[in-house]
């Protein structure tokens, strides 16, 4: 074990893209929209496919057929939500998860790399606005990349990023599609059910609720055994 690489969103922040998202369907006038349905088609993803994922789930485009007219549907969504993040950016309206932090402190200390991983453009203003940018070794945040979550070239990027083989990570995740991309990668991974389901994250090595319930010690033992 040489590295952490740490999803940002839901595992190191509280983030509000869940409220923010809902906020901007409902001054959209669209309704239905669901905590699970933001976790299962949305977390992780790139802004503007979490959009795209959320209208198709809400079956927004069985009334509008035309290319253009979703596309404008799905720019809109993403921008309002956008104006909802940046405002709440800007209020300091997020919280650290504390457990991540310690986690991440320990790791540093005993020389093991910490990488930050995140599809969002978000991810490093919270980070900066919360503090602590400066605990990660390396930024792959926001990266354009052609395949997003739950393809593993953010993971793969991440790992040649520090010059390490996919086996000398772990991976922290509290989405299905970041999951997904980290095992596709050959990555051990931890899922962190922060936002309550288990069930959500089946796909990887172990699940915990808070990254309270793991040290360092047993996170060596654990990526042994694989």
């Amino acid at each position: 074990m040489k590295a952490l690489i740490f999803d940002i969103d839901g595992v190191v922040l509280n983030s509000p893209h869940e409220t923010t998202f809902g906020k901007a369907l409902k001054k959209m006038g669209i309704e239905g929209f669901t905590p699970e349905i933001y976790h299962m088609v949305a977390s992780g993803r790139p802004r503007m496919k979490g959009a795209e994922n959320i209208l198709k789930e809400l079956k927004i485009f069985k009334k509008v057929k035309d290319l253009k007219e979703r596309q404008a549907l799905v720019k809109k969504l993403y921008d309002l939500k956008q104006e909802f993040m940046d405002e709440c950016i800007e209020k300091g309206q997020f919280t650290v998860f504390d457990s991540a932090v310690k986690i991440i402190k320990e790791a540093k200390r005993k020389g093991i790399l910490i990488i930050a991983a995140s599809s969002s453009k978000n991810a490093k203003k919270m980070l900066i606005k919360a503090g602590i940018y400066k605990l990660f070794d390396y930024d792959i945040l926001g990266a354009d990349l052609e395949h997003g979550k739950p393809a593993p070239d953010i993971f793969l990027l991440a790992a040649k990023a520090a010059n390490l083989k996919p086996k000398d990570c772990i991976v922290f995740e509290d989405a299905p599609a970041g999951v997904e991309a980290a095992k596709a990668a050959g990555m051990f991974c931890i899922g962190v059910a922060s936002h309550g389901h288990r069930e959500w994250l089946k796909g990887a090595d172990a699940v915990v609720d808070d990254l309270s319930e793991v040290s360092l010690n047993s996170l060596v033992e654990m990526h042994g055994k694989v």
